[in-house]
């Protein structure tokens, strides 16, 4: 298993991440979407300028935003968790280079995130995946998330199912 540090995002990891958002999102939606869609929306989403926004977003708002590093200096993931409505709070991104999937490291990221969740005393989150990425739904159930309903998900957090499947997960403290 590879040896990893979680530590904070800090602009200098920008290039990286972007790097990871797009090879990540080929590996996970090649079957979903195509190639251009991928390239547009992780140019729109993860350039310097839209990570700058999200990361001074996150702080304003008492969030959680993180890499995960090798022992060598190499990023290989990133974790966003921030606050959505009221006092619920999502972890909005979590993406790994898909060279180090299912080796445990994303599980890592989640429970940092998680300990970071019960420091801020925050009770439950919410993630929302795309119908199509088994891979993930079945990552967070097997991390005890459980799906919200159709209509609870349209209704309270206003996301069609049809787009993404939302998912909620009770912290035990």
């Amino acid at each position: 298993m590879t040896n990893i540090a979680i530590r904070p995002l800090t602009p200098s990891d920008f290039h990286q991440i972007y790097d990871i958002a797009k090879r990540s999102w080929l590996f996970t939606y090649k079957h979903i979407f195509n190639e251009k869609f991928i390239t547009d929306f992780v140019e729109q989403h993860y350039s310097p300028d839209a990570l700058q926004k999200h990361l001074e977003w996150v702080q304003r708002n008492g969030g959680w935003s993180t890499v995960v590093e090798t022992d060598d200096n190499k990023i290989i993931g990133f974790c966003f968790i921030g606050p959505f409505k009221e006092a619920l709070w999502r972890l909005w991104r979590i993406y790994l280079d898909p060279d180090y999937i299912g080796q445990g490291i994303g599980t890592q990221v989640l429970k940092a995130g998680e300990d970071f969740l019960k420091r801020s005393k925050i009770f439950q989150y919410v993630v929302f995946v795309h119908p199509k990425n088994q891979i993930a739904i079945e990552f967070y159930k097997r991390r005890g998330f459980t799906p919200i309903s159709p209509n609870q998900q349209e209704e309270i957090y206003g996301i069609p199912p049809a787009e993404e499947k939302g998912f909620i997960k009770e912290l035990k403290y």
